[in-house]
């Protein structure tokens, strides 16, 4: 795991300004427990200054060229010249700047050939101290050994380094070692014609080598600044409620997850980490005052597809991500430790297999939560449970205004409560259209106002819109005839059972040529409803979306197939479960998506769903908090267009 991730420039300082402080370790005595002549082992952690730029251009072509035949052309038609630089001022010509040296920081390829720029330099250092452990990260090296190899290592590479373009700094040098070897290895290395830092315990590449003491001293530090990140992002939440909420789960949560990984006793050390989530951030995401119930709290720890919202919680699983950590690493530290080539193929397989190990069993875990609070919760609870897995595509993707995938705070707080069927803040108590007790079933199923016909309306339009992307504007139609007049035959009416219900005219909602198979139509009816409502009871949620679909097959299907066309339902819940045909419709739609602009099919999968969630549950804050009192008015003409028309049309 110390292969993992680069130090940043800052948390370097950070670690150079902790190691410089006078803490000591109460485990550790001066000389206490030291035998004559016995060598101090301890770690080394080197820096280069300006690893990147200082690089040697001439020795990583020649490298590259001997170990990396297939990527040398490639390479030398990159690096062969040099990188122009241009600075520009107002009113002065630019000036240019050539850089001859280095990689480029930001080339896909920075990191690979800077590692094999490098490799006759850790060959020296293998050969001079073959029992020294020396992983390499970028610029970051690490020696690990006895104290005399430890300096033997780092003065062959003070003497071999700058031809390569590596000039390690010995002011950012630190040693760690137990406090009763310090002195023993001060002189071992002052001998070496250098001083070092000595400390009990210093940061390398995110995580901590050192003793436990020293390690729980800085990681204080780090929990402090999480936890007043996590208060900040609470008052964030506020008016940006998805924002906060991806700030979190993306960005912040990853940074303790990632120091979970590195050490194992980082559970112990996070619990103000989940107590401030806990006390200040789920409250302002779930607008309340005092903290959520345990078992609710347990359920959000899960991810999106097992009805939380991957709100982890730290403690409990840093165990399972160190595991799997060193189950991921384990052909790496062989490699390491033993100084023999590293299969890549097998690390390859070794990460996905521990990555899907575990994965798996916590899903395994996460499902069996679910099981056990629908059993205890009752069947209404265990239904939405259960529609929870297909129903978190809007949750997964991260705002952009640009991508349409921005919500208002208003109708992310509104979509969160209903996801946990909580009632939203702030509501009416009577429907303003028809006067009845205004519940979340009641708003979302309400016919006055017009509101139901604008979300179906929505629902149609934005699959039309992707369909256009798709295929073209002119093959897509809006509302296109099913049948009409004279076209109805008698057997349909019949079978309908009532003649008024087809009346004379029937139309779908989208028409799209070529969808499903070359020259043929493609009609497509929308249905929304809501599968918690009391007319269904306990009916699953996908018998509910299935019986609308059949409904619509029963009634529309036949007089398609006898018109040569194709008829699908898109029926969807209010949070955006699919029917099964409707899935199908938009993996097809995905499909043609992926053909036309070139992408990953996966991806297309996961724009399409995310599309159609999201225009569903936008409606829903416009059904719970829009007005239902008609706005109808009769104006007369007030600009004389309209009796102009009048005139002519009375003239002819």
């Amino acid at each position: 795991t110390a292969a993992a991730a680069a130090a940043s420039e800052s948390d370097m300082e950070e670690s150079y300004s902790s190691a410089r402080e006078e803490e000591e370790d109460p485990d550790d005595a001066v000389d206490e427990g030291v035998e004559e002549g016995e060598e101090p082992v301890m770690d080394t952690l080197v820096d280069a200054d300006n690893g990147f730029n200082n690089l040697s251009r001439l020795a990583m072509l020649w490298e590259v060229r001997h170990e990396w035949p297939v990527g040398a052309i490639f390479t030398y038609n990159c690096y062969r010249h040099e990188i122009r630089s241009i600075c520009r001022e107002p009113g002065h010509p630019p000036r240019i700047i050539l850089s001859k040296e280095g990689v480029i920081q930001g080339d896909p390829l920075g990191m690979l050939l800077y590692g094999v720029a490098l490799l006759p330099l850790a060959k020296e250092l293998r050969k001079v101290a073959p029992t020294v452990l020396q992983p390499w990260f970028a610029d970051d090296l690490l020696f690990q050994g006895g104290a005399s190899q430890n300096a033997s290592a780092f003065v062959v590479l003070q003497r071999v380094g700058p031809s390569v373009g590596y000039f390690p700094s010995p002011p950012k040098t630190i040693c760690v070692c137990p406090r009763r070897h310090e002195r023993r290895a001060k002189k071992i290395f002052a001998d070496a014609g250098f001083e070092p830092i000595f400390t009990r315990g210093a940061r390398y590449v995110g995580g901590f080598v050192g003793s436990a003491a020293m390690e729980e001293r800085w990681a204080r530090r780090k929990v402090e600044d999480w936890v007043y990140g996590v208060g900040e992002l609470a008052k964030v939440c506020k008016r940006f409620p998805q924002e906060a909420y991806f700030g979190l789960t993306l960005s912040l949560q990853a940074e303790w997850q990632y120091y979970c990984r590195c050490s194992p006793r980082a559970g112990a050390l996070l619990q103000p980490v989940e107590e401030a989530i806990c006390r200040e951030f789920l409250p302002a995401l779930f607008q309340q005052e005092e903290p959520l119930e345990p078992e609710f709290r347990r359920l959000l720890a899960n991810g999106v597809k097992q009805g939380g919202l991957a709100i982890r919680n730290p403690c409990e699983g840093a165990a399972r991500l160190h595991q799997s950590s060193l189950e991921a690493t384990e052909l790496l530290v062989h490699s390491l430790v033993n100084a023999v080539p590293l299969d890549s193929v097998g690390h390859k397989s070794r990460v996905r297999k521990a990555s899907a190990a575990a994965r798996k069993e916590r899903v395994a875990a996460e499902k069996e939560l679910i099981v056990g609070m629908g059993e205890a919760m009752g069947p209404k609870v265990k239904k939405r449970l259960e529609r929870m897995e297909r129903t978190g595509s809007w949750l997964t993707n991260c705002p952009n205004r640009f991508d349409g995938t921005d919500l208002a705070g208003e109708e992310f707080f509104d979509n969160i409560l209903l996801r946990y069927g909580k009632r939203p803040k702030g509501l009416c108590d009577r429907c303003d259209g028809c006067g009845e007790n205004f519940s979340v079933q009641h708003a979302l199923s309400c016919k006055c106002g017009g509101l139901v016909g604008i979300r179906h309306d929505d629902a149609g339009e934005e699959f039309a819109d992707m369909c256009r992307l798709a295929l073209s504007d002119s093959r897509v139609g809006i509302e296109p005839h099913i049948f009409y007049g004279p076209d109805v035959r008698a057997s349909q009416r019949q079978e309908a059972g009532n003649e008024d219900e087809l009346g004379d005219e029937a139309r779908g909602d989208i028409s799209a040529h070529g969808f499903w198979k070359r020259n043929r139509t493609t009609i497509f009816d929308v249905c929304i409803t809501d599968a918690d409502a009391r007319c269904y009871g306990n009916t699953s949620s996908e018998k509910v979306v299935e019986q609308h679909a059949k409904r619509k097959k029963d009634k529309y299907l036949e007089a398609c197939r006898e018109r040569r066309r194709d008829f699908t339902p898109l029926v969807y819940t209010v949070d955006g479960f699919a029917a099964k045909e409707t899935r199908a419709a938009e993996r097809r739609l995905a499909c043609l998506l992926a053909s036309k602009w070139d992408r990953p099919y996966s991806e297309m999968v996961n724009y399409v769903r995310t599309r159609m969630s999201l225009a569903i549950i936008r409606t829903n804050t416009l059904l719970l908090r829009g007005s239902r009192v008609s706005s109808r008015r009769r104006f007369g003409a007030r600009d004389g267009v309209g009796a102009a028309v009048v005139d002519v049309v009375r003239d002819n």
